[in-house]
């Protein structure tokens, strides 16, 4: 999947994360295209149990700060996505790293983003741009 202006959310911390989270997605892509995909489960998985921890509390903040109406479907989606991130972490412990874990972790991902990303990520920037609720500390990589 390819990162493009139509993503972006216009929250510039967001957008980043967002930016990064592609490219991961897309390593972990190409190293299934290379035959290398279990190798590259262990680093995957464990960049996104830190993406959903750091990620997900920096739309949260936001959205509470900025009183979004819709937060609390946004932070179920959330949850949904911690808990099939962990049930895959818990398959790869249990399992090893098999490729049908790494097929499963990039369709995953993949729906994330089509999903989450371009529908519900964008109903939050929707409400905060106008409400005209974007300071300073959400523009320009503030610590937010």
């Amino acid at each position: 999947m390819e990162w493009t202006a139509r993503l972006a959310v216009g929250i510039d911390d967001i957008d980043a994360q967002h930016r990064e989270l592609f490219r991961r997605v897309n390593g972990l892509v190409t190293a299934m295209g290379e035959r290398r995909g279990r190798e590259e489960l262990a680093e995957v998985v464990a960049f996104l149990r830190a993406y959903v921890d750091v990620h997900f509390e920096a739309e949260a903040r936001l959205m509470a700060r900025t009183r979004y109406p819709g937060r609390a479907f946004h932070a179920a989606e959330h949850a949904h996505f911690r808990a099939q991130v962990e049930e895959v972490a818990s398959r790869i412990a249990a399992d090893g790293a098999e490729s049908h874990h790494a097929v499963k972790l990039a369709g995953l991902l993949c729906e994330w983003l089509r999903q989450h990303v371009l529908l519900t990520d964008r109903q939050l920037a929707d409400h905060v741009r106008a409400e005209d609720l974007l300071d300073d500390r959400w523009r320009g990589g503030g610590e937010g």
